[in-house]
């Protein structure tokens, strides 16, 4: 018997050293330039010293790396304890408010990699879209990491997304309906891109949305005139780019203003059901396929709806008017000017733009490029890593998201008025007023077939 425990505790104590060796091996034999975060001190950069900025921006960013994920994800063992996977514990709080992450990338998948591992907990639900352009070895890359972590599933389609068209909107609803069907009973679907990086802990988001309590953290505002053009012409999608056409397009068969927002934001479950399940959802969605940049329209659009779920009540969810959680953005335009560089207007991040990011209320920035600045995304994962372990929420502005315009609207709305019931029977009210614009519709488009 005393046999049987000696061998015991000596294959536990082979196995514990065995692990440690493992990763101690991995962290030298995988050591990379930019893990080398000792020759920098995030804490002065954080707090913008001026001149130790200026310091740090000398600094050759050298992001060639001796390991690379293929070679770390030989074995998943290995890959998940190296990087910590599993090793950041869940409050009760949090497995008890589960969250669907979707996730839209194309390239630069050692980056996508950290994203993921920031936002990473094995009770959440994760979906991967990969660009149908991306190629091969990415693709098989991040295949590995999905085999890896069973809650992390790779979206079934790939679509081959073409900017401003409504592929986009595609490869979005490929990750919401696998989502859905996952097993676990997720609160909220917070879409990001591969570029993104989050501002704050699982724990802290949970917290937000606990507050949002089913409200959509949707981007809305009228359809600027200037912009009409994006849904009056159809325009045709090629391989790789979109062409404009003189074709005009047939009305929306519904009578409802059009809005414009982010293409990204906070969903609640039942939002994400209305958008895959409902009829006139489905519509306007369809409606939308061939304008301009319909990312932009679609969710602000369903959004205003009087029977969508968690929907915003007409007020008006503005990025310039600090009151958008989802995305902490610099615009060419904004106040707020960018240290780093500009890419379609909008600011690449840099080291001198971190006492910013860390001030936003705001649940993640867009965005990064590890390429070009390696550094802002090392010091804000520390950061990040500071607040998870504190976890002091105290440092929140809860102020400001109870007071928020849409999550005051829902929070006067009673129970009985945000159940499924209630808002279908909205819904045939407000289909009863559409159908005297329904007909003059049908007149039209049966005049137009005459012409033709």
């Amino acid at each position: 018997m005393k046999l049987k425990v000696r061998i015991v505790v000596h294959l536990l104590i082979c196995g514990a050293t065995f692990m440690l060796l493992s990763k101690w091996y991995y962290s030298k034999a995988l050591e990379s330039p930019e893990d080398q975060k000792k020759m920098v001190d995030c804490r002065l950069l954080l707090r913008g010293n001026p001149d130790y900025v200026e310091k740090v921006s000398l600094i050759k960013q050298n992001t060639d790396t001796i390991y690379t994920l293929k070679k770390l994800l030989e074995n998943c063992s290995n890959f998940c304890l190296f990087h910590g996977y599993f090793s950041k514990p869940a409050t009760q709080m949090e497995l008890d408010y589960p969250i669907a992450f979707a996730i839209k990338m194309y390239d630069k998948p050692k980056q996508f990699e950290r994203l993921l591992r920031a936002i990473y907990l094995p009770h959440n639900v994760y979906c991967i879209h990969v660009d149908a352009k991306t190629d091969n070895n990415t693709f098989e890359l991040i295949k590995s990491i999905s085999t890896c972590l069973p809650n992390v599933v790779l979206a079934e389609n790939r679509i081959n997304v073409v900017y401003a068209t409504f592929r986009h909107l595609q490869a979005e609803v490929e990750c919401m309906k696998a989502c859905i069907k996952s097993n676990v009973k997720w609160k909220y679907y917070i879409n990001l891109t591969g570029q993104e990086f989050p501002l704050k802990t699982n724990l802290e988001l949970v917290e937000i949305l606990k507050i949002f309590n089913g409200t959509n953290d949707i981007e809305a505002f009228k359809h600027p005139k200037h912009l009409d053009w994006r849904v009056k012409y159809k325009i045709k999608i090629n391989e790789k780019s979109l062409s404009k056409t003189n074709e005009s397009k047939l009305p929306l068969k519904y009578q409802i203003p059009l809005y414009k927002g982010s293409a990204y934001g906070m969903f609640s479950r039942d939002f994400v059901e209305f958008v895959l399940e409902d009829d006139v959802a489905m519509t306007i969605f369809n409606w939308l396929n061939d304008t301009y940049s319909p990312e932009e329209n679609i969710w602000s659009t369903l959004n205003s709806l009087e029977f969508a779920p968690g929907g915003s009540g007409g007020v008006e969810i503005r990025h310039d008017k600090h009151n958008f959680v989802s995305k902490a953005v610099i615009w060419d335009w904004d106040p707020v000017k960018c240290s780093g560089k500009s890419k379609r207007s909008v600011c690449i991040y840099s080291i001198g733009d971190l006492p910013w990011l860390t001030s936003c209320p705001q649940i993640v920035a867009n965005k990064f490029d590890e390429d070009t600045d390696s550094i802002v995304l090392d010091c804000l994962e520390e950061w990040l890593t500071n607040r998870r372990l504190s976890q002091n929420g105290d440092q929140l502005n809860w102020y400001y998201y109870r007071n928020l315009p849409h999550v005051r609207h829902n929070a006067k709305l009673k129970d009985s008025e945000k159940t499924k019931e209630f808002l279908q029977s909205k819904k045939r009210k407000w289909l009863l007023q559409q159908e005297q614009f329904l007909k003059p519709v049908t007149k039209r488009q049966n005049i137009t077939a005459v012409k033709q």
